[in-house]
C-alpha cells in the first residue's frame, strides 16, 4: 500500500518534544501579553509593509500563511503551505531579520519542516507570553495569524532603524556580512542530507540556480534596494518574495514523500513487516533579481530514500491478509 504524505507530518514526534519545551534558544521571561493599541506602532515600518505586500503575493499564488511569529519589530518568521494538484502539501518557511539586528545570527529561529505555529512558538520561545494579532490592522486578535512574542513600545517604533550607516566597501553597504553567513549555514537538516547544487554569490543583479533534489533552499542579503528571491518547481508554481535593503531573507521549500507497506514474510500471520519511504524528487530553481545589488547563497538539497525493517507483531500492527511483494 502506498501512503502520500507532506512532508511535515514525518515530524510528529518532533513536535510533540518541541511542544514539551526546552529545545532551541532560550526566551524572554514570560510576561504579560502586549496591550491592544501599541502592536502596529511598535513593529518597523520596512518589516510590517514587506510581511504584507508578500503575504498578499502567496495568496494570490494560491498559498496561505500558517503563521508568523515577530521575535523583535524587525523580525519574524512565517510559514506558508499550499497543496499541490497531486494532493501534496508543499509549505514554504522564512525567516527575515534586519542584517544588523543581533537576531539574524540566530538560524534557530527559522521555522523548521514540521514546525506547526504552536510548536514553532514553544521551540522557540518557551515559557514567554505571547500575543495573536492581525498585521493589517495591527489590532490585538485571537484569531490572528501573527505572534508577538517581544513586549511592544510605541517609543521603540518611532524610528524603525531604516537609516542605515554605509561602509565604503560594495560587499557591506546595507548587508554585514557575518549576519550574512551565519543564515548561509543553515541547511535546516533532515530533508536533505547531501548537497546537490550550492551556491555563495555576492554584488549580484540577477542570478540562479537549479538542481532535481528533495529541498531547496536559499538566503538574499538586501545590500542596496530591495532585491526579489524566487523558488520554482519543474518550471511552475513560483514563489516570490520582496526583501526591503538592508533585510535578509532566510527561505526553503521541500518535497513531499510517500509510503510504501508490505509484509516480506509470512506463515498464518505476518512475521516480518516492512515499509519503504520514498522522497518526492522535483527540479528546483532559486533565482535573485535586483536593480541594484544583493548577497545570495543557498542549497539545493537531496535525501536517499529510506528501507525500513521490523516485525509487526512487535508492533501490534499486522495485516489481517497480506500479500507478498
Amino acid at each position: 500500500m502506498t501512503t502520500n504524505h507532506s512532508l511535515h507530518a514525518i515530524g510528529l514526534v518532533s513536535v510533540i518534544t518541541l511542544l514539551s519545551g526546552g529545545a532551541g534558544c532560550e526566551g524572554p521571561a514570560p510576561d504579560e501579553p502586549a496591550p491592544a493599541g501599541t502592536i502596529a506602532a511598535s513593529l518597523d515600518t520596512s518589516a510590517r509593509q514587506m510581511a504584507l505586500g508578500n503575504q498578499m503575493k502567496m495568496e494570490l499564488g494560491g498559498s496561505s500563511l500558517v503563521g508568523r511569529v515577530w521575535f523583535a519589530s524587525d523580525a519574524y518568521g512565517e510559514i506558508y503551505e499550499d497543496h499541490a494538484p497531486s494532493g501534496e502539501t508543499e509549505r514554504f518557511v522564512h525567516f527575515v531579520a534586519r542584517g544588523t539586528s543581533e537576531l539574524a545570527t540566530k538560524t534557530e529561529l527559522a521555522p523548521q519542516p514540521d514546525d506547526s505555529l504552536d510548536a514553532y512558538v514553544a521551540r522557540t520561545r518557551p515559557g514567554s507570553a505571547v500575543t495573536r494579532f492581525d498585521l493589517a490592522s495591527g489590532e490585538v486578535s485571537p484569531t490572528g495569524a501573527d505572534v508577538l512574542t517581544f513586549q511592544p513600545s510605541r517609543a521603540a517604533a518611532a524610528g524603525d532603524g531604516d537609516v542605515t550607516i554605509r561602509s565604503s566597501a560594495l560587499t557591506n553597504e546595507a548587508c554585514p556580512k557575518a549576519t550574512y553567513d551565519a543564515q548561509c549555514t543553515h541547511t535546516f537538516g533532515y530533508f536533505g542530507d547531501r548537497s546537490v547544487n550550492n551556491w555563495n554569490v555576492f554584488d549580484r543583479s540577477a542570478v540562479g540556480f537549479s538542481a532535481k533534489g528533495t529541498s531547496a533552499y536559499g538566503v538574499i542579503c538586501a545590500d542596496r534596494g530591495t532585491a526579489t528571491l524566487s523558488f520554482t518547481r519543474n518550471g511552475v508554481g513560483a514563489k516570490t518574495f520582496d526583501v526591503s535593503e538592508g533585510f535578509m531573507d532566510w527561505a526553503a521549500v521541500w518535497s513531499g514523500w510517500s509510503e510504501d507497506e508490505y509484509c516480506a514474510d509470512r506463515f498464518i500471520v505476518c512475521l516480518d513487516y516492512r515499509y519503504k519511504i520514498k522522497f518526492q524528487r522535483h527540479t528546483y530553481a532559486v533565482t535573485l533579481s535586483s536593480r541594484y545589488n544583493a548577497h545570495f547563497c543557498g542549497d539545493i538539497r537531496t535525501h536517499d530514500d529510506e528501507d525500513h525493517n521490523f516485525r509487526c507483531r512487535d508492533l501490534q500492527i499486522c495485516p489481517g491478509t497480506p500479500s507478498l511483494r
